[in-house]
Order: structure tokens, then C-alpha cells, then sequence
């Protein structure tokens, strides 16, 4: 179960409850389900805030609640405090419609930059795994070199042994045969590693604009 402490930046949320408590001259703060104070109680210092159960709103995902914010206001407009269209319900609907909005904005953006950074150490270990397979293709550079040099000596003690050496000739051929094959396959590998990498590095700086 989600709560706002999980996603919320409650200095964002302080913010503006402190700004809409000067504007009006009332009281707000945010509570946990179990009525345990989340915000500071920005009261106004000019009354002694009164607070009832049915000054409370809700703060959800969904259908999920995730905590309650409670209203303190002077105790003269506490009769017509929701009444529809009064100053002070209207203050309220304003207030609870701007921190539910932030709140439903402050859990997307978590999830943005969770799923951004999960996407970000994906590319990591593919960009990890593309090096790891072009340093194995660089290696198998050498063991091309070798098969050459192989087949190279081999042609030339068999041309040297005359008749004596054609089988030998044929092996020789075929060694070249496999070192040309090889490189071919090799070559390829290379290609296909440096697509990858270019691809990923391209992904990289698409995912690495400005911060959400």
C-alpha cells in the first residue's frame, strides 16, 4: 500500500500550504491515516484554530486514500465554514484540489525517474555486455593472425616436400579456408557490436535530456 511518503516532496507540499494559510488566515496540515501529523500546523497566530472531524478532506491515488488534510479557521466562521460557495469552502476546495494535483503529479514523476533509472542500467549492462563480446572478437583477431601463419607454412613445407606433400597441402588449404571464414564471421560480429553500440548510445542521450 502506497503512502505519501513513498514519492511526495513535502517541501513542495509545505510551500504552498504555508503560502494559501498567509493568503487566507487559516489553518492546514496533512495527516497519515493514522492522524499522525505529515506537514507542520501552519495556524495564524490572530485566532486559536478550531478543527472538527467534517473539516477533514482526503487526499487519494485512485481510489486509494493516502492521507487527510485537516483545516483550522477562526471560530466566529466555523457555522458557515462548508457551506457551498462560502469564502471558506471555497478557500478549502481550492487548497485540497491544488495538493491533490501535486501529489498525483509528485507519484507520476517517481514513477518516470524509477523507470528511467531501471532503463538507464539496462542500457549500462547491454553497453557492458557489447564490450565484453567486442573485446572476445578483438581476440579472436590474433587467433586469425595465427591460422594464416598457419596455413602459410604449412603450403610452403608441403610445396617443399614435393609429392610427398600433398596431403599435407590439402590441410594447409583447408586451415586458410577456416581463417578466411572466420574473419568473415568476425567481421560481422564487429559490425553488428558497433550498430548495437550506436544504437544505445543514441537511446542514451534521448534518455538524458532535462530532468523531469
Amino acid at each position: 500500500m502506497k503512502t505519501l511518503n513513498d514519492f511526495a516532496d513535502f517541501e513542495q507540499l509545505c510551500g504552498h500550504i504555508e503560502n494559501w494559510c498567509k493568503a487566507t488566515g487559516f489553518s492546514a496540515a496533512i495527516f497519515d491515516l493514522d492522524n499522525q501529523a505529515l506537514t507542520p500546523d501552519f495556524d495564524h497566530d490572530a485566532y486559536t484554530a478550531v478543527r472538527a472531524d467534517d473539516m477533514i478532506t482526503y487526499l487519494s491515488l485512485g481510489a486509494q486514500p493516502l492521507a487527510q488534510i485537516s483545516y483550522g479557521i477562526p471560530e466566529e466562521q466555523a457555522q458557515t465554514a462548508l457551506s457551498d460557495g462560502s469564502p471558506v469552502h471555497a478557500a478549502i476546495v481550492m487548497l485540497h484540489k491544488t495538493l491533490q494535483d501535486l501529489i498525483v503529479f509528485q507519484h507520476d514523476k517517481k514513477q518516470a525517474e524509477t523507470e528511467l533509472a531501471r532503463f538507464k542500467a539496462e542500457m549500462q549492462a547491454a553497453g557492458d555486455l557489447i564490450a565484453q563480446i567486442t573485446e572476445k572478437a578483438h581476440a579472436l583477431d590474433k587467433i586469425e593472425s595465427k591460422q594464416r601463419m598457419l596455413a602459410l607454412n604449412a603450403s610452403i613445407e608441403a610445396a617443399r616436400a614435393g609429392e610427398a606433400g600433398k596431403g599435407f597441402a590439402v590441410v594447409a588449404d583447408e586451415v586458410g579456408k577456416l581463417a578466411s571464414v572466420s574473419d568473415d564471421i568476425n567481421t560481422a560480429i564487429k559490425e553488428t557490436m558497433d550498430e548495437l553500440s550506436k544504437r544505445i548510445e543514441e537511446m542514451h542521450h534521448t534518455t538524458s535530456g532535462p530532468e523531469l
